[in-house]
């Protein structure tokens, strides 16, 4: 049964990972005991165990269980317009394993996000990287269209992004980027494969 209206006011679109690796890698993220708050801000996790839910991960309802038989959390990254820096939606959020050398003192000074990244995929200085760069990825508004747009970062780690028939992946590089058209939008940044849906203000599914 679809349940009620989105938890953030101002969201406009959930990014879900897809398949074990992607799940797996917000799982250790959300058990991480150094995520930052400006990290955290952009995690919603569905079914969670209280101690996660009592290191401020919001949580968005679901049924207390046993921890044995929540295996991952049902989680995702949301963005809204109720951004927490304020700063030109053109530029966007910055997607990537982010880089503990990048100093977060930059971002409290009106520069670049703690450790380069608004979305952290994985846990910053972790062994296993999954082929995700520091910063792998942006995703912006079009500054005068007003679309929503993928951006690749680099030629040696393109950002795959899949057409809607699934027939296609369209390789995005340095400087290159392409519309989110779709209502679900599927994209694979290194090794992790996520699925971009626009909210549904009226009932999710």
């Amino acid at each position: 049964m679809a349940s009620s209206v989105i938890s953030n006011a101002g969201e406009f679109a959930r990014l879900h990972p897809v398949g074990s690796q992607a799940a797996k890698a917000l799982d250790l993220l959300c058990d991480s005991e150094d995520l930052e708050e400006h990290h955290r801000h952009f995690i919603t996790v569905k079914e969670r165990t209280q101690p996660a839910d009592s290191r401020g991960l919001k949580s968005n309802g679901g049924n207390q269980r046993d921890s044995t038989s929540l295996d991952r959390p049902k989680g995702y990254y949301a963005l809204s317009l109720e951004d927490p820096v304020k700063r030109p939606f053109h530029q966007g959020w910055l997607v990537g394993k982010g880089s503990t050398s990048l100093d977060k003192q930059s971002f409290r000074d009106g520069g670049g996000p703690p450790k380069g990244v608004d979305i952290l995929l994985i846990r910053a200085g972790g062994k296993k990287t999954y082929g995700v760069a520091s910063i792998h990825a942006r995703i912006s508004f079009h500054s005068q269209t007003g679309v929503l747009m993928l951006h690749g970062v680099w030629d040696d780690a393109p950002v795959e992004y899949q057409t809607h028939d699934g027939s296609e992946l369209v390789f995005l590089g340095s400087g290159q980027r392409h519309v989110l058209y779709q209502k679900s939008n599927s994209f694979t940044v290194g090794q992790l494969q996520y699925r971009l849906v626009f909210s549904n203000f009226s009932q999710e599914s």
